[in-house]
């Protein structure tokens, strides 16, 4: 059902004459499959934010089977620690990126510099 609904969205903005090149969308295979049938050309999927989280997810408890050291929680504290990054930083790369730096010394206590920090969450309500 979805695809049916992406081609024919895209149907709709091609009679507009909009050249689509990239797509911000779910990793639906189906999806994106449709949409390159409606197009003459490439189109480039970008996965939205669920996905890519879910994804690093997934990477991480694929790399825990060669590394014991990397424990559930750990990947769970770290999980929670990019959504936080995420949901304060929206809109903001610069100060994603710092963030993003700042989760692996948060994880061996080095907590001086978190932009996403418990205290500043505190102080700037955020939806998660």
């Amino acid at each position: 059902m979805e695809a049916d609904v992406d081609g024919e969205l895209v149907k709709e903005v091609k009679k507009e004459n909009v050249n689509i090149s990239v797509m911000t969308m779910g990793d639906d295979c189906t999806s994106l499959a449709r949409i390159r049938q409606e197009l003459a050309h490439s189109v480039e999927n970008l996965s939205d934010l669920n996905d890519a989280v879910k994804h690093l997810g997934n990477s991480l408890y694929s790399l825990q089977k060669k590394n014991k050291v990397l424990s559930t929680k750990v990947i769970k504290h770290l999980h929670k620690c990019l959504n936080y990054a995420l949901a304060y930083n929206k809109g903001n790369d610069d100060d994603w990126k710092a963030a993003l730096k700042q989760t692996v010394p948060h994880l061996f206590g080095d907590n001086q510099s978190i932009i996403w920090s418990v205290v500043w969450l505190s102080k700037r309500p955020i939806d998660l």
